[in-house]
């Protein structure tokens, strides 16, 4: 077909064709007009072509025969895919990646942590068959209270291989040796939350609520990072024992204070900034509308560390469970 006879196809503008066919008829508008002929289903459409292959025809031109090669079913598309689940009390992040080759599924499920990197890692091979039936169930399957979506494969791979430059020498899971020349291959991807809008939250809300969320529930730092706290407010009342009962609370006040600008590291802040992260990610992919606020408390702890206020109520439940706990051992 020429370029000039597109304006005359889109506007329809059949009579065009028919002052070509009488004054400049050629084998390229007869074959044209034949395919135009069968594409168009209007009676009107084809009428007219119809009119213009005959006056074609006597002129000395026919429809050149095209072939019809028998259409082959289309190859069912080769499964890659990936699923992320938010963290769990240590920190983990549970991201299972799937691919097929030459009629097998492997699947490799790695913990992956922002400070250690992998530290579990597992995985499966499977038929094709086996492998589409597992991501099904994936696809329909909750790990409650930890939220669950599917992701972008290639986000998936980027993580592993992020993670991967983290692990200590001999610390690498002996799952990810088959997986490993694939990893390398991942390009470096921003985090997708970055493309969220966070909410305008309370202080309030970046801290307690956000940590009452079923997922978030089980957060809270290592116990023994809260000795520090203890100590330091148990060394400020005695030293202000003497004091009133309002100092002697300011005192104490002060002094958790000091020792939280020191037990929330820039490590506890990257672990748990990824955490929020990927927190409202998946409540996004999930449709749920708290999403934003997440990502709120995320930014602030990225920005203000052990002075934002997700850091604050981490640290204040932190040190309720640890209290509790110590009770709990002398009553035993």
């Amino acid at each position: 077909m020429r370029r000039e006879w597109a304006a005359f196809i889109k506007n329809r503008r059949w009579e065009e064709f028919e002052k070509l066919a009488k004054t400049e008829p050629d084998q390229i508008l007869c074959d044209t007009v034949a395919e135009l002929e069968k594409g168009f289903t209007e009676k009107a459409d084809r009428k007219a072509l119809k009119k213009v292959l005959w006056i074609l025809e006597k002129e000395g031109f026919t429809p050149n025969e095209v072939e019809e090669t028998a259409s082959e079913a289309p190859a069912p598309a080769l499964l890659t895919a990936a699923f992320m689940l938010s963290a769990d009390s240590r920190g983990d992040t549970p991201i299972t990646y799937g691919s097929e080759d030459k009629g097998r599924v492997r699947w490799l499920t790695a913990y992956v942590n922002e400070t250690k990197g992998i530290t579990r890692a597992s995985e499966d091979s499977m038929s094709s068959s086996e492998g589409h039936a597992r991501l099904q169930l994936l696809r329909s399957s909750e790990a409650r209270p930890y939220l669950s979506a599917e992701i972008d494969p290639a986000y998936a791979l980027w993580r592993f291989k992020r993670a991967l430059s983290k692990n200590r020498p001999g610390s690498t899971p002996p799952a990810i040796a088959y997986w490993r020349s694939v990893i390398e291959k991942a390009t470096e991807l921003p985090h997708p939350s970055k493309e969220l809008k966070a909410t305008k939250t309370k202080a309030s809300e970046r801290s307690e609520e956000i940590l009452l969320m079923d997922p978030t529930l089980s957060w809270r730092l290592e116990l023994g990072a809260a000795t520090p706290i203890l100590e330091q407010m148990y060394e400020a009342q005695q030293a202000n024992a003497a004091e009133s009962e309002d100092e002697k609370k300011a005192a104490t006040k002060k002094a958790g204070e000091e020792a939280r600008k020191m037990v929330i590291t820039p490590e506890i802040v990257a672990d748990h900034a990824m955490r929020l992260r990927d927190l409202a990610w998946l409540m996004h992919l999930k449709g749920d509308e708290q999403a934003g606020k997440v990502l709120s408390a995320a930014e602030e702890l990225e920005k203000k560390g052990a002075d934002s206020e997700y850091a604050k109520g981490l640290v204040d439940k932190t040190v309720v469970i640890y209290v509790e706990s110590m009770k709990n051992a002398e009553q035993s």
